[in-house]
């Protein structure tokens, strides 16, 4: 159950699209029986689970290489050699095994911090916000007290220098 190990967007897509198979008009997705009636594929892995819960009781790179064995072999993985999967990758070390063998799938991120330049793309993946588990700052008219409402320090990749 979440508030579990696994980031919120893995969480509420996953029960999103499993909503969506009930017929609703005002759904963006819509859950199909046919292989050959999608448009994409929705891999359901909670790779950030995984990481986190499976590297101390089961080895988190077993079950990614499983997975992968397991989409290898599916008709529907190579009708266009992944790249109508979706994989939910919001650790930043999510799916690190298999990462270069799904390079060609949409991958939704929290950031390319780990990614290299030819497994992660701005015309593919998707960036997805995500909250920390940290108490937000509450105080009446927070606000109020400041001078600056937003600063932004950093770079466009994630704690590590990479050379243009």
């Amino acid at each position: 159950p979440y508030p579990g190990n696994q980031h919120s967007a893995e969480w509420y897509l996953f029960i999103y699209l499993m909503e969506a198979q009930k017929s609703s008009p005002n759904k963006a997705a819509v859950r199909v029986e046919k292989p050959q009636d999608a448009d994409v594929f929705y891999v359901p892995f909670f790779s950030s689970l995984s990481l986190t819960v499976n590297s101390t009781r089961f080895s988190d790179e077993k079950m990614q290489m499983e997975l992968l064995e397991w989409l290898e072999g599916q008709e529907t993985w190579h009708r266009n050699r992944g790249r109508d999967h979706v994989f939910a990758c919001q650790d930043p070390n999510a799916l690190h095994y298999v990462l270069d063998r799904i390079k060609n799938s949409i991958l939704l991120v929290s950031d390319f911090g780990r990614l290299e330049p030819e497994q992660g793309s701005w015309w593919k993946d998707v960036v997805l916000p995500y909250s920390h588990r940290i108490p937000s700052y509450v105080k009446e008219n927070a606000t109020l007290e400041r001078k600056t409402l937003l600063f932004f320090m950093g770079n466009r990749y994630r704690k590590e220098v990479r050379e243009s």
